[in-house]
């Protein structure tokens, strides 16, 4: 049995009976501000309280979504294509006229954000290719159009960088706008994996029109050591460099990966080369994820899965052998995994506090980093198996094949 994949159907499992509703994967989660601060805390040390803090993310529905579709290809149960169907039907129910989704958490109220946009698009894409929906492909052009019109692009000479949210000057009196309002490539490098899989579904050449612009951003950002900065300076805000760069980082190796593979585009080749050169350096002791550049704690699991993701991916793709370093990572992820299937979402905050509850988002994330090792292995399996059958074949193989029995 692929180890990997018992793994995945047990967090699967999980999640499907405890936040899968029959068209949507909801439930609590860390949020922002307050709440990631500090709320979740007493949220998971008085859990015999009912909180009814149940969320519906559509970032959650995309790995969901992307999630199953694996599973079915990886077991070729058709349960996993109908949950995945069912969440991109309520993917599309739920957009608005406008073509957006409104942001669901309270202390970002009647936001609308760029990561929520793309993520709904990516769950449809990958059904609309699956069954041929094309309200689906129209669901993601009406995103596609909001996103161009309201929310739109911080230009600089020959770069571009997708904002945030919509309508970001009206956010300029709310508490943290400079961060919001500052160039962040972790949208950029999603909107152009986005755009990469709108494209290769559809051909509509449209989805590319900005895509030299935001390369030539990503390129220009990229600091020495590789890591792509969570904010990159201009004239109007100093930027930042770091914020949680390695979980950052592996995310947007993966979105840039997949950009590549389905354009060809080689000017991203320097920027994935980077990139994987600093999450080398992300890994602590144990085989976790650091937190960040200079704190190996907390400990945070969907962390530690996305690097392993990423350090697995640079491998495939040849920018070095990561092998040993991806091995760590995932044997750490499957020692935590919880008797139900689910992973705690953080330990050792504030050197002394963890959060227990069950996140369907995050987790969500976890399965598909945990299904793209069950792919990997099973690629393997089948190119030893190729191999063995081949020299087999050869002649005064089996001779010694005997000989050897």
């Amino acid at each position: 049995m692929n180890k990997y994949l018992e793994s995945a159907q047990r967090l699967h499992r999980h999640l499907y009976e405890t936040h899968w509703t029959g068209g949507r994967l909801e439930g609590s989660d860390p949020g922002v501000r307050f709440n990631a601060r500090y709320g979740r805390f007493f949220k998971s040390y008085l859990r015999f309280i009912p909180w009814r803090d149940r969320y519906y993310y559509l970032q959650t529905q995309g790995y969901w979504v992307a999630a199953n579709w694996m599973l079915y290809d990886l077991t070729g149960d058709a349960q996993y294509g109908d949950i995945a169907t069912a969440g991109s039907r309520q993917i599309l129910e739920r957009q608005t006229p406008g073509g957006y989704w409104q942001y669901p958490f309270p202390e970002w109220g009647g936001r609308i954000a760029t990561v929520e946009g793309c993520y709904a698009s990516l769950g449809m894409l990958l059904t609309h290719r699956r069954v041929n929906d094309e309200r689906m492909a129209k669901g993601v052009a009406n995103w596609y159009a909001f996103l161009k019109k309201e929310i739109g692009f911080r230009e600089e000479g020959d770069t571009m960088a997708v904002q945030y949210f919509a309508n970001m000057l009206g956010l300029a009196s709310k508490p943290f706008s400079t961060v919001q309002l500052g160039r962040c490539p972790n949208n950029s490098t999603l909107l152009l994996m986005m755009v990469a899989e709108a494209y290769d579904a559809t051909r509509d050449s449209i989805y590319l029109e900005h895509c030299p612009g935001l390369v030539n951003f990503l390129i220009a950002a990229q600091l020495p050591d590789g890591k792509l900065p969570y904010i990159v300076a201009d004239k109007d805000n100093p930027g930042k460099d770091y914020y949680l760069c390695f979980q950052y980082n592996a995310f947007q190796f993966l979105d840039l990966a997949r950009y590549h593979e389905l354009t060809g585009d080689e000017r991203i080749k320097p920027v994935l080369a980077g990139l994987a050169r600093f999450l080398e350096n992300g890994l602590t002791a144990d085989g976790s994820s650091k937190f960040d550049s200079f704190h190996d704690r907390p400990f945070i699991p969907y962390y530690t899965a996305v690097l392993g993701a990423a350090l697995l991916r640079a491998t495939q793709l040849g920018f070095h052998d990561y092998t040993r370093q991806y091995h760590r990572v995932y044997d750490r992820v499957l020692a935590i995994q919880r008797s139900d299937g689910s992973f705690t979402f953080s330990h050792y905050d504030y050197r002394i506090l963890s959060d227990r509850r069950s996140y369907p988002r995050n987790q969500a994330m976890i399965l598909k980093h945990l299904l793209m090792r069950a792919q990997h292995e099973n690629r393997e399996k089948h190119q030893r198996a190729a191999s063995m059958q081949e020299t087999t074949s050869l002649p005064g193989a089996a001779k010694t094949i005997s000989g050897e029995i």
